[in-house]
C-alpha cells in the first residue's frame, strides 16, 4: 500500500467514527441552514438535510477526499434518483442546473469542517 492509500484509508477510519459522523452531521445541518437562504428552492426540493445525510452521506464521505466538482455533480445524480423520470434530457437538465448549487453547498460544508481558508471565508461569505 503506497502513502496515498494508507492516508485514504486512516481518513475514511477516522471519518467512520461514531464521533465522527455526529460532527460532521451537525456541521452538514449548519451548512444547509447558510444553503437554504442562499437557495431555498433548492432547499424546498428535496436536497435538504434528509437527502444529505441519507443518500447524499456516502458521497459526502468519499467526495471529501477528492474533486468537488466531481463530487458536486454525484450529488446532483444521486438527488434526481429520488424521483421517477419520463424523459432522460429532463433529468440531465437537471443534473447540469443543480451541479454548481450541490458545489455550492459543498464549499459551504468545507467551511463548517474548517477545511477553508479564513481568505475564502471572507470570499464566500461576500458573495
Amino acid at each position: 500500500m503506497n502513502v496515498v492509500q494508507e492516508i485514504q484509508t486512516k481518513f475514511l477510519q477516522a471519518f467512520s467514527q461514531p464521533e465522527t459522523r455526529t460532527v460532521n452531521r451537525r456541521a452538514v445541518e449548519r451548512a444547509f441552514v447558510a444553503f437554504s437562504q442562499k437557495h431555498p428552492n433548492w432547499a424546498a426540493s428535496f436536497f435538504d438535510t434528509h437527502f444529505l445525510t441519507h443518500a447524499g452521506a456516502p458521497i459526502l464521505t468519499y467526495g471529501s477526499q477528492g474533486n468537488s466538482k466531481n463530487t458536486a455533480h454525484a450529488l446532483a445524480i444521486a438527488w434526481t434518483r429520488q424521483f421517477s423520470w419520463n424523459n432522460e434530457q429532463t433529468r440531465q437538465a437537471f443534473v447540469d442546473e443543480l451541479t454548481p448549487v450541490a458545489g455550492t453547498f459543498l464549499r459551504l460544508l468545507e467551511i463548517e469542517l474548517g477545511l477553508r481558508t479564513t481568505a475564502h471565508r471572507l470570499a464566500v461569505q461576500t458573495t
